[in-house]
């Protein structure tokens, strides 16, 4: 594992039921407090320097932390100092998020052109292997399951509604973890493909079949199933 870099600026992000009316009340937030205390203890741990934090709060319980303009301001102001970007828990940001939207803070990490660090794992994002990526997206989507049927019971639905939404969610749960977890397969099979060449269902379901990879239900992917998992996976489909 590569150093961490002292010169950071410390993103804090929580949801919150009502917007904090002064820094006073922002700063009170038990939350970001214990944010705050991990990121200190992260610090003092290294023998670094305590960073400069940027606390930040949503109303929106599926928020995408990287689509925040706070965080979006903490990225310029550390790319501005050549400093890198520190998370107290990025498991529980990826918590906050829906499945879809797990898909978006990756792609934006990706995109990040400085490191982004994670002090609970003490890892640069950079350095998350594809399986611990797709824990984060795993965990995240539980979540959201056990929260959803948890609002349904505090609201009295009967117990047969109750019980097809748990259906439901359910299995969107899984076939987002599954598209997911074939989402890095599929970008290696588009390295390959030469420029102008287009992913289509067909080449996905070859190669898929080919590499021993199974489809959630049966042997063997279908075309059909690879063209739904595209779809899932809101990848641009060419149908030949």
């Amino acid at each position: 594992m590569s150093a961490i870099n002292s010169n950071a600026v410390a993103f804090l992000f929580a949801y919150v039921r009502k917007m904090p009316k002064t820094m006073k009340e922002l700063n009170q937030l038990k939350e970001l407090r214990a944010q705050s205390a991990l990121l200190l203890r992260f610090a003092k741990a290294r023998g670094l320097e305590t960073p400069v934090r940027r606390p930040a709060v949503t109303t929106y319980r599926s928020a995408v932390f990287t689509r925040n303009a706070d965080f979006r301001r903490a990225v310029a102001e550390a790319r501005t100092a050549s400093a890198v970007i520190w998370v107290a828990d990025l498991g529980q940001l990826f918590r906050m998020a829906t499945a879809l939207n797990t898909t978006k803070i990756m792609e934006d990490l990706d995109k990040l052109d400085l490191d982004l660090v994670d002090c609970t794992s003490g890892k640069k994002w950079t350095e998350f292997s594809a399986p611990e990526r797709l824990m984060l997206m795993q965990e995240a989507a539980s979540r959201k399951i056990s929260s959803a049927i948890s609002m349904s019971t505090r609201k009295g639905q009967a117990p047969e509604l109750q019980s097809a939404l748990k259906g439901a969610l359910s299995n969107k749960a899984k076939a987002d973890q599954h598209a997911t977890q074939l989402r890095p397969v599929i970008e290696e099979l588009k390295a390959t493909l030469q420029p102008g060449e287009s992913l289509t269902p067909a080449k996905l379901m070859r190669h898929l079949n080919e590499q021993g990879i199974q489809p959630a239900r049966g042997a063997k992917w279908s075309y059909n199933g690879c063209k739904n998992l595209l779809h899932r996976l809101h990848l641009h489909l060419h149908i030949h």
